[in-house]
């Protein structure tokens, strides 16, 4: 019975990894090293938008403290 899960699992995962192969980048922006400086000196309202408030809670948290290493005033929503 371990034997058939573990098929199914090996099965699922290498059907989730090729559904992502067909996905591409059409785009990408990287900012100006003198917009991210001014960026820092900016105030920085941390707002996440979901259902669970767990989740929002834990997220915002996070993003406050990758803010806060980098040195950017941040306020998480209340």
């Amino acid at each position: 019975m371990k034997i058939h899960y573990q098929i199914i699992f090996i099965a699922c995962s290498f059907m989730c990894l090729y559904a992502c192969s067909s996905t591409k980048i059409l785009d990408s922006w990287k900012a100006e090293p003198s917009v991210v400086e001014l960026f820092k000196t900016k105030k920085v309202l941390v707002i996440a938008r979901t259902a669970n408030d767990d989740a929002r809670y834990a997220f915002e948290s996070a993003l406050t403290r990758c803010f806060a290493k980098t040195g950017n005033q941040r306020h998480r929503e209340l």
